[in-house]
């Protein structure tokens, strides 16, 4: 379940050995896995042992569906990526990050009631002193101003 990238991990005679598929299954120590959490997460960016849990078959379906919906949006097709933030929802209904995704979608599509629905519910289910609540609140008071 490492951030941003997919790593296989494989435990062997009581050793844990990562490898990157994307680049011929090389395998990776730790000073590699800090660089890459670093390159896709921040340079402040630290491991973590949760990073090296494994992936559940939903949580990589979640990535896949991920994946999708950055080319969309990098194509210009908002409601398609939409369609897949749906989808994501079905598939994981838990994962309230979704939300603020589909909120900053909705108002570009123009659709002010739906993203603020969506935004109103990602605020009220993200921890209260999480970095991203001022950025959503923002937004929020930004289409809520322009109604």
């Amino acid at each position: 379940d490492f951030p941003g990238h997919v790593v296989i991990r494989v435990e062997r005679g009581g050793q844990m050995i990562m490898a990157d598929p994307f680049a011929g299954c090389m395998t990776l120590d730790a000073a590699d896995l800090r660089a890459l959490i670093k390159r896709v997460s921040g340079p402040h960016a630290e491991l973590r042992a949760d990073y090296y849990a494994p992936l559940s078959r939903r949580g990589m379906v979640i990535r896949l569906q991920n994946n999708i919906k950055l080319r969309l949006i990098e194509q210009g097709d908002y409601a398609g990526a939409v369609r897949v933030l749906e989808t994501m929802r079905v598939i994981d209904p838990d994962e309230y990050r979704v939300l603020f995704d589909l909120g900053v979608l909705y108002e570009k599509l123009g659709e002010a009631a739906l993203a603020v629905a969506c935004l109103t519910d990602y605020l009220d289910l993200l921890p209260p002193r999480h970095p991203n609540r001022r950025e959503a609140q923002d937004l929020l008071d930004v289409i809520r101003s322009n109604q």
